[in-house]
């Protein structure tokens, strides 16, 4: 099996632009007809920034990947998408999550009740990104948010936030089951909001839709807006029985 990874193509370099003002004796680049100074392009090749220069087959490209998405691997081996047995009234959500996974894009909110496979597909689709070659980092809003405090107190709280910002797909599963602090509620906001803003993919999962009106701990407004917005969201209403007492079985 050949080498794969998504930056250098296997070959462990990538190509760097750089511009040189002056030849290898010290001579001032001009340009030929105008006589002004005209800096050179040079290409060298260093090293490839995502697999640091060492071959992989695509599947251990692919362990890699998924080994720093933050997915457990017995979630991974359980929640696939061909393990998928739901059906019922969640059969047109399978399809579109897996749709989104074939070519991820805006966001995907999973809404609805626990038990009905939110968690399921939204880590059926992460695996299927790692083996797409994307940079995948998943989390229940919980951990997320221990990460970042826990970031705080060593100083690395910015390299944590841009784990999951800066990623070819983030994923935040049981969003707003987290205590509400301000905190907790600014950090998420900014997160999701910058992904919304830049049209980078994510998916989150919440029951928050599912509970009474007059619960502490809904969705803000701001957070509303963003994934009522069809023009970059995609809203799926998540129905049917609880599937858990099954597979506990």
């Amino acid at each position: 099996m050949g080498v794969h990874c998504v930056t250098c193509g296997g070959y462990g370099t990538v190509a760097k632009h750089s511009e040189r003002t002056h030849d290898p004796w010290g001579n001032l680049y001009v340009h030929a007809v105008t006589g002004e100074p005209s800096p050179m392009d040079e290409i060298t090749q260093v090293v490839c920034p995502s697999c640091k220069g060492v071959k992989e087959t695509a599947e251990e490209a692919f362990a890699r990947r998924l080994s720093q998405s933050g997915i457990e691997t017995v979630m991974a081996d359980a929640f696939r998408f061909k393990k998928w047995t739901h059906g019922g009234p969640m059969e047109h959500v399978f399809r579109q999550v897996s749709a989104f996974a074939d070519h991820p894009a805006g966001g995907l909110v999973l809404a609805g009740p626990k038990g009905v496979g939110k968690t399921h597909l939204a880590i059926a689709a992460g695996v299927e990104c790692c083996r797409r070659g994307l940079l995948v980092s998943f989390g229940e809003s919980r951990t997320i948010l221990g990460a970042l405090k826990r970031g705080i107190v060593d100083g690395t709280y910015q390299d944590v936030f841009d784990l999951y910002a800066e990623c070819s797909l983030l994923i935040i599963d049981d969003y707003g089951v987290e205590r509400q602090t301000p905190f907790a509620e600014d950090v998420l906001e900014e997160m999701i909001s910058y992904r919304y803003a830049r049209e980078r993919p994510f998916i989150v999962t919440t029951n928050v839709g599912a509970r009474s009106a007059d619960e502490p701990n809904g969705l803000t407004e701001r957070i509303v807006s963003r994934f009522t917005d069809r023009s970059r969201v995609t809203l799926l209403r998540c129905e049917g029985k609880d599937m858990r007492p099954e597979m506990e079985r």
